[in-house]
């Protein structure tokens, strides 16, 4: 397997010593000491232990859809607010433009 295939925590053998996938383009060694730059088309194997790839799954976490549009809802009326402090102008084009963009984010996240 190819080096940048491996997933980030993922533990994986090269040139004979075990690491773990670190960053895209680093890793550590598992004895412990210094990241390692290792090339992405570096040719490594994982190591087939199941708590590690349980410990890989379990760092995955995602966000709910509730979260989702309340954090686009802040992040909009934020928006808003800050357009009407630097605009000395009628921001009602503007606003409304943006108000028509806003929607059409929801309505694809509601789908």
């Amino acid at each position: 397997m190819r080096f940048y295939l491996v997933p980030v925590g993922q533990e994986f053998n090269y040139l004979g010593e075990n690491y773990v996938k670190a960053g895209p383009l680093t890793a550590s060694p598992k004895t412990g000491g210094k990241d390692k730059l290792i090339q992405r088309s570096a040719e490594v194997e994982l190591v087939s232990d199941a708590t590690q790839s349980e410990a890989v799954t379990s760092e995955v976490s995602y966000l709910s859809k509730d979260d989702v549009i309340n954090t686009f809802n802040t992040y909009h009326n934020h928006c808003l607010e800050l357009l009407k402090e630097i605009c000395t102008e009628s921001t009602e084009d503007l606003q409304t433009k943006l108000d028509k963009h806003y929607q059409e984010l929801m309505d694809s996240l509601l789908k």
